[in-house]
């Protein structure tokens, strides 16, 4: 979802129709795929704490997510029961729906978004049994037809840019690639030439995030929406321990020492590896903008030395570490 002039929200699920389920199923995509139609969004939804009678149309919630708004349609669910609403309005958590309803919704109903659009095209699955399938659903939602909601600002933010400090939990390996940016020169005979028209490589990192709540899910879903897709710059750390402190760094001291030269023989001039994250083992975490990476050679011998932008409060012993990570843009 990107805020631009065509902005696109698609839903893909494996459903597991059975039974009567899948012949409802199989006579909706008879008759319906084609039209429009209105799905909850399952994974959002406000539960409620008091009942919704016939006849009366205000219900309690535990509390008022962020997308739930006023003139908003919304789905009620319970025990495979479903029911379409529209918010009249939300007066804290009390929400006042535009009608009445038939039958009476229980404490513990789940309200969702209602979501407008249409099955894709193309939904194919495999039946496991003459009774029981796995449907590979795709649902495409209409432009514009959700409420804009107020996108919260960024709970952190460092050096000018949002700070994500949400850290993957290594539920499936992540995967990091490293690409330069080559142009060979070659007439076909005679040597061949090279150049490099930019003076840095990328770095790209793919996390999984699982077992995330709904409110870390909505969450993430608010730092997307704020980096308007991938149009906006952040800061994550790579979450590796990528700089072995060498020395204890002194109380109001700019200075980080690495053992060894090759460091900054390989950082001193780089462009991209310009901030640092330093995770100490209390939980105490800076962060830092990387203003020199620089040789040095004295008693202690030769070594790289890491100047920051803004001083240490207290002394940092070796052993306080836990890692400190590189903070790329």
């Amino acid at each position: 979802r990107v805020l631009r002039s065509t902005p696109r929200k698609a839903l893909d699920f494996v459903g597991n129709p059975r039974g009567a389920t899948l012949r409802e199923f199989e006579q909706v995509m008879a008759s319906w795929q084609n039209n429009p139609v209105i799905m909850p969004e399952y994974p959002r939804f406000a539960t409620m704490t008091t009942e919704l009678a016939v006849g009366f149309n205000e219900v309690e919630v535990g509390s008022v997510p962020s997308w739930l708004v006023e003139d908003m349609l919304v789905v009620l669910s319970h025990n495979g029961n479903y029911d379409t609403r529209n918010i009249l309005e939300i007066d804290g958590t009390t929400i006042r729906f535009t009608g009445v309803g038939y039958a009476a919704w229980p404490v513990g109903t789940k309200i969702h978004p209602g979501l407008s659009g249409r099955f894709a095209t193309a939904i194919s699955g495999s039946l496991l049994t003459n009774t029981v399938s796995s449907i590979m659903a795709a649902f495409d939602v209409t432009p514009a037809s959700e409420p804009v909601t107020e996108i919260p600002a960024a709970p952190q933010t460092f050096n000018g840019r949002e700070l994500h400090m949400v850290k993957p939990n290594w539920g499936s390996a992540p995967t990091v690639a490293f690409e330069a940016v080559r142009d060979l020169i070659d007439f076909n005979r005679g040597l061949t030439d090279s150049y490099a028209p930019q003076a840095f490589q990328t770095r790209t990192m793919t996390y999984a995030y699982i077992g995330r709540d709904s409110i870390e899910a909505q969450a993430a879903l608010d730092f997307f929406c704020r980096m308007k897709g991938q149009a906006r710059e952040f800061y994550m750390p790579t979450w590796e321990n990528d700089i072995p402190l060498g020395n204890t760094i002194p109380g109001g001291s700019t200075h980080l020492r690495v053992k060894g030269t090759s460091f900054a023989t390989a950082y001193g001039d780089s462009t991209m590896y310009r901030a640092i994250t330093l995770f100490l083992w209390d939980g105490t975490i800076y962060n830092r903008v990387v203003t020199g990476i620089n040789t040095v050679d004295d008693l202690l011998g030769q070594d790289t030395i890491i100047s920051v932008s803004e001083a240490f409060p207290e002394s940092v012993e070796v052993d306080d570490v836990r890692m400190i990570s590189w903070l790329p843009v």
